[in-house]
């Protein structure tokens, strides 16, 4: 086939599953129809969905931000997966029914574990290295709830008490973390899960997860679009006009002020103050959207339902609203177009005038281009890279700010 037919042929079945320039969000194709229930990033390029269908749990991984998703080999089980927590691209844990655990220590590898859970394990969190939670099912006595401080090689039960039904974790650190549920439940410890207290709570709906920017700042989220929010760690929480009637899924917030909440029916909403005011942003997709992640402002992904997976992507330059707006953090945006030939635009942020380099690199890691290396001021930046003499393929672009690095993946077709 000639080379411009099948570059012709590609972009249009990349652009089919692509919303206008004007959206955020960009479907990626993930090569399954299973349904994913979680998903976890640990740096620009290395994340996981996890979910399951017909042939029990799947777990799926990018090694380029997405662009490719390939399917990881399990231990013989037949049940789904709802949750997945990653400390880095090497260590991490997936949950699923009939207390399913499996556990990774090279990021591809996966051994299940057996804690003697009898009920579905629905949540897993790692704050860090170190320290993590699973939530299991009802006990007689109470909810079977588990914590490690050894990286999983032991896990000891924490007493909870008789509560509600409940459904997710949201950690501020090793420390100080919440449980949420049915009928309003809202639960925190402050002490690791030595123990846990009860939260006054006027929403009696369902609530399913949520997000903490710190010990004292979070949101939570539920049924008929209700997200509460929280500035005194939990002693009182205010009800938000969301605009929404979603079946409200997940959370994910970079700082006090942006987040985002995902739900049902495609539902992606996004706040810039805080949850004073929500908007609702084009997803493309119609999927039951379950679970959020971002690692800023610029780079984020959601999955659901069908195998869909969305990557958040910032209006195109000519759309931002302001060229001379200060973000709240660094950002490397995807580029576009993207997949490309022969030249693609970047985006980065920076808050505070410092030196930042932008280089180019091939996936053996050596340097193809230097786009950017000096000082930047306050705001947002493009720059456009055309490189006639190099072959098709996947390369990254990597921003250093501040003894920081963001990394993008962009592929060349010709």
């Amino acid at each position: 086939m000639d080379k411009r037919v099948l570059f012709l042929v590609l972009f249009i079945v990349f652009c089919a599953g692509v919303p206008a320039i004007a959206q955020t969000c960009q479907i990626q194709n993930s090569g399954t129809t299973d349904d994913f229930k979680g998903v976890a990033f640990t740096d620009s390029l290395h994340g996981w969905a996890v979910g399951g269908g017909n042939n029990g749990g799947s777990i799926f991984c990018t090694t380029d931000g997405g662009t490719t998703w390939n399917q990881q080999p399990l231990p013989q089980q037949e049940f789904g997966l709802y949750r997945v927590a990653m400390s880095n691209p090497q260590f991490g844990w997936a949950v699923g029914m009939e207390g399913t655990i499996l556990h990774t220590s090279d990021g591809h590898t996966w051994e299940q574990q057996d804690l003697g859970i009898t009920a579905g394990c629905l949540d897993v969190a790692f704050p860090n290295d170190s320290t993590g939670w699973i939530m299991g099912g009802a006990l007689e006595n109470g909810w079977d709830v588990r914590r490690t401080t050894d990286r999983g090689a032991t896990w000891v039960a924490q007493p909870v008490g008789q509560v509600s039904h409940q459904k997710g974790f949201v950690f501020a650190d090793a420390t100080t973390g919440w449980m949420v549920g049915y009928s309003g439940s809202i639960m925190r410890t402050t002490d690791g899960g030595s123990t846990w207290e009860q939260q006054p709570c006027a929403n009696t709906g369902y609530l399913f997860d949520g997000a903490f920017t710190n010990a004292n700042t979070g949101w939570v989220v539920g049924y008929e679009g209700a997200i509460l929010h929280t500035t005194d760690g939990g002693d009182t929480w205010i009800q938000q006009t969301s605009g929404s009637t979603a079946y409200l899924s997940a959370a994910a917030f970079t700082a006090n002020t942006t987040g985002w909440v995902v739900g049902d029916g495609g539902t992606i909403l996004r706040t810039e103050n805080g949850g004073d005011t929500w908007e609702n942003q084009p997803s493309g997709t119609t999927a039951f959207l379950s679970d959020v992640t971002f690692l800023n402002n610029g780079m984020g992904w959601a999955v659901g339902s069908s195998g869909t997976i969305l990557r958040y992507t910032p209006p195109a330059p000519d759309q931002v609203k302001s060229a001379t707006a200060i973000p709240g953090d660094f950002f490397l945006a995807p580029n576009f177009p993207n997949p490309f030939n022969p030249g693609t635009t970047l985006r980065f942020g920076v808050p505070q005038a410092a030196d930042v380099s932008l280089e180019v690199f091939d996936m053996l890691g050596r340097k193809v281009a230097t786009l950017r290396d000096g000082i930047a001021q306050p705001g947002v930046h493009s720059v456009s890279w055309t490189c006639p003499g190099c072959a098709s393929g996947t390369y990254l672009a990597r921003l250093r700010y501040a003894g920081r690095t963001l990394q993008q993946p962009m592929l060349l077709l010709k």
